[in-house]
């Protein structure tokens, strides 16, 4: 067996046996500072029997502490059952309180040189070649440089990124055109349902002897990003053509388009471009380099924690990989805090189990969403009480562009509380499932590249009740009314039960838009200007009519799952129980009370569902 090292370890005897009140495992990048081990080590002593008895569980607490550094994994950390601690003694991994134990999937990149190769420079624009330095990844021992998969609305959201590159931390940028914003798609030369398509000012010239360029539009909804590669590139005749299958919508002239992964494009600054053919890396700096500077992602995963139980994490950074960087499966009590979560290439953390979750984080620079809260039983309505609270998460969202939100919340009883979410092309937060509460967060910047998008969302689901929206602050969120407007919270598709109560929403152009549903709550709301403060149909009747009536639609599926007519369903919402009796489809039951609005808003319910709605008590502010 390995050599324990532990320190401040107190031996109680209590009747004979031998009660281990504290372990501490001391731990250092390299395990050679003086009484530590490595991080390896340190989890492998966790499941010693020298610290548990006969079952397993701890004899006493024990803390695993790091010292600042980098910790370089070459596969994931794993803990599992036999890690755990229990209601009486605790297991809790720790490194400073500045975060300064940096657990990476990465490697450090070095041997920068200025590029001499000529036909690489012949690819390069002018203006770059006195910038963009060069050097080989393979003499570096990283070959595995991952697959350019397709990315967004349509794809496998299981798909992890390829390699990404930082930069004192910062993601750098797949040299792109154009370098902001995107290019318009005027034609579509074989239909919507085509491949081909043409790019106003684009220079297909240069991108002809690229070997692996990708688009991303949003090529038919502007609320569906899809990335894939390009299958050919034909000057002659100004068009482009798109690897198959096509976006799931289809394509269309008009939307927004960009290119990534061109040498020929690599012209300012933070871009970067690999040639996979040679393992060669160029970029241009950010900043002048220094040693350590840049960073590649190699391994997916980070952190996994399987039916374990009673363990703490914090006082950690954990940083570039190219899938999930946390995992906990299953268990309970297992709690990170106090951590850092950034460059990664899915989502920040994926929680399932009981009473597990992540409080005072910081994630940010994810390629995926933030954190996915998964759990509870939704036949008898028993809550998991997963969390994310008083958490920074911003700028997720990164390679899959829309439905990857900061938080995603998914089952029985979860929360989502005090977070600052910010920064990002479409969605704060996601969530379908019962019971859940979404509150005291601030929510700013987002939705800012999507057309009918809320900034809470949930929809198509009639049984999906209980949540309840309170006392968040919506602001800074842009109106794209040319794109579909932008929604604050968001019940598309006939969403029925859910409260909002006590939010205060600034100039949010459609600020509680209920689509058709039912036994909606909306009170003691502020709507500081904005275009439509309240908004209600009535499509289950109109133009959504036979969806709402088809046996084996999205609605009547989702009824049929769930014990809607039993217990605890009839308790809890009493009006669902008869609801294919009651008109479906009717919005029906709502109620908007004791708000207050200023500005020129006003409310927009519609002719047919003035009848699905009592307003009463409401402020009106000039």
């Amino acid at each position: 067996m390995p050599r324990l090292i532990a320190t401040a370890c107190l031996l109680l005897a209590f009747g004979g046996h031998t009660a281990q009140a504290q372990t501490t495992i001391r731990v250092s990048p390299d395990g050679k500072a003086p009484n530590t081990v490595t991080l390896l080590e340190a989890l492998r002593q966790l499941k010693s029997p020298a610290l548990r008895n006969a079952k397993g569980e701890p004899l006493g607490d024990i803390t695993v502490e790091l010292s600042s550094g980098t910790y370089r994994l070459e596969a994931p950390l794993q803990l599992d059952a036999a890690s755990s601690g229990n209601a009486r003694h605790t297991v809790t991994i720790r490194g400073p309180q500045d975060r300064s134990a940096i657990i990476s999937g990465g490697r450090a990149v070095n041997g920068f040189a200025p590029v001499t190769d000529s036909t690489a420079l012949a690819r390069l624009p002018k203006v770059s070649h006195a910038h963009v330095l060069q050097t080989s990844l393979p003499q570096q021992g990283i070959t595995d440089f991952g697959t350019q998969l397709r990315h967004g609305f349509g794809a496998d959201g299981n798909n992890p990124t390829a390699l990404e590159i930082t930069q004192r931390n910062q993601p750098l940028t797949l040299a792109r055109w154009p370098n902001k914003d995107f290019a318009t798609l005027t034609t579509t030369p074989d239909g919507e349902k085509g491949l081909r398509f043409t790019l106003k000012g684009a220079n297909l010239a240069a991108w002809e002897a690229e070997p692996q360029l990708l688009a991303t539009g949003y090529w038919f909804n502007n609320w569906a990003d899809t990335t894939l590669r390009i299958a050919a590139v034909e000057p002659a005749i100004s068009q482009l053509t798109l690897a198959a299958p096509a976006p799931p919508y289809g394509i269309k002239a008009g939307q927004r388009v960009l290119i990534q992964n061109a040498l020929a494009e690599l012209d300012e600054p933070g871009e970067w471009y690999l040639d996979r053919a040679t393992g060669t890396l160029y970029l241009w700096p950010l900043a002048e380099l220094r040693p350590g500077d840049i960073e590649a992602s190699v391994i997916h995963q980070l952190l996994t924690i399987t039916k374990a139980n009673h363990i703490t994490i914090g006082g950690v950074t954990l940083q570039s990989n190219r899938g999930d960087a946390v995992s906990i499966n299953g268990g309970h009590h297992v709690r990170i805090e106090n951590a850092t979560i950034r460059n990664v290439g899915k989502r920040g953390a994926v929680v399932t189990g009981q009473d597990n979750g992540l409080t005072n984080m910081l994630i940010e620079n994810t390629g995926g969403g933030g954190v996915l809260l998964q759990g509870g039983d939704r036949q008898t309505l028993t809550a998991a009480n997963l969390y994310v609270e008083s958490s920074t998460l911003r700028r997720f969202a990164r390679a899959s562009r829309t439905l990857q939100p900061g938080v995603q919340i998914e089952g029985v009883g979860n929360r989502a509380t005090g977070n600052t979410i910010s920064d990002s092309a479409h969605t704060a937060i996601l969530f379908s499932g019962n019971d859940h509460l979404i509150a005291k967060n601030d929510i700013s910047n987002v939705c800012l590249e999507t057309g009918d998008a809320g900034v809470i969302y949930t929809g198509r689901d009639w049984t999906a009740r209980g949540t309840v929206i309170e006392k968040n602050r919506l602001h800074k969120i842009p109106p794209n009314i040319s794109w579909g407007r932008t929604k604050g919270v968001y019940l598309d598709d006939q969403a029925s039960g859910i409260i909002v109560r006590g939010n205060v929403f600034d100039l949010v152009d459609e600020a509680v838009f209920i689509g058709g549903g039912r036994d909606n709550l909306v009170e003691d709301n502020t709507f500081n200007g904005g275009t439509f403060p309240i908004h209600l149909d009535a499509r289950g009747r109109n133009w959504q009519k036979a969806v709402t009536a088809e046996k084996r639609g999205t609605l009547q599926i989702r009824l049929d799952a769930v014990p809607y007519k039993q217990s605890p369903y009839n308790d809890r919402y009493p009006n669902m129980a008869n609801i294919l009796d009651d008109e479906p489809g009717m919005p029906k039951y709502n109620i908007a009370r004791r708000n207050m609005l200023s500005g020129n808003a006003k409310l927009a319910i519609h002719k047919d569902a003035e009848a699905g709605i009592q307003i009463s008590d409401s402020i009106v502010l000039p």
